[in-house]
């Protein structure tokens, strides 16, 4: 873990679980035919909003016009300027987090906003940790509106 984060921000699957409904909330009404998630975090996530909207899950990085890109957290931003600058950009993004103070494109929603120097740790990360959970969602800042 980087020594930049003061906090560890350690979520569970029913978190991950709440927070893939409101994702799928959000997409529901978009005109999109499948659903791609960036590597690593954006898959888990990518599958479990596929299964929620009835949509394909995509494997490769085939994003169209209509394609739900996904990802886990919106941190330096660098991860999705490079999708949306090299490939066909999707016109629909949604991710699980933003990071406080990070300028954010408007053509990505966010269900929370996480504050600086919070390092999460993601259920897929450390199963050990997620099931003895030692912090809590009070760490977020606030959610998005309309998120």
């Amino acid at each position: 873990m980087s020594t930049d984060f003061d906090r560890r921000l350690i979520l569970t699957w029913p978190e991950f679980d709440r927070a893939v409904d409101r994702m799928a909330l959000m997409a529901r009404d978009w005109p999109v035919r499948n659903v791609y998630g960036h590597p690593r975090g954006g898959v888990v996530l990518a599958v479990a909003l596929s299964h929620a909207l009835n949509i394909p899950f995509i494997p490769v990085n085939e994003v169209s016009i209509d394609t739900l890109w996904v990802d886990d957290i919106y941190d330096t931003g660098r991860t999705w300027h490079k999708h949306w600058e090299n490939a066909t950009p999707a016109q629909y993004s949604v991710m699980w987090f933003a990071r406080q103070g990070v300028k954010r494109p408007d053509q990505v929603n966010f269900v929370e906003t996480i504050a600086p120097r919070i390092w999460i740790v993601f259920p897929w990360e450390n199963k050990e940790e997620a099931a003895h959970k030692t912090a809590s969602l009070s760490l977020l800042k606030r959610p998005i509106p309309g998120g």
